[in-house]
C-alpha cells in the first residue's frame, strides 16, 4: 500500500494545448476553470502538474537558459 500526499499527472492536460499556450505565454495566474487547475505560474507557462489532495497545481515551466553569471557569493572582509 502506497500513501503518497502527491501525484504527478503527466498528460492531463493536451500537450498540444500546454505547448501552444507556453508559447504564447498565456496562461493565467490562478484557478483555470477550463482545465480545472490552479496556475501558479507569474510568467504565462505551465510545467508539470501535481495532484496534491484532488486539487491539481500546475508550476511553472523549466527554464531553458539559466544565467548564473551574477549569482556567485564572493565573501568580503569584515571592516
Amino acid at each position: 500500500m502506497e500513501n503518497s500526499l502527491y501525484k504527478i499527472l503527466d498528460g492531463y492536460i493536451d500537450r498540444t494545448a500546454i505547448q501552444t499556450k507556453n508559447r504564447k505565454k498565456s496562461w493565467e495566474y490562478g484557478y483555470n476553470k477550463d482545465y480545472d487547475v490552479v496556475v501558479i505560474s507569474k510568467d504565462g507557462t505551465i510545467g508539470e502538474i501535481y495532484e496534491i489532495n484532488s486539487v491539481k497545481i500546475a508550476l511553472p515551466s523549466i527554464p531553458k537558459d539559466i544565467d548564473n553569471h551574477g549569482n556567485k557569493w564572493k565573501s568580503q572582509e569584515y571592516k
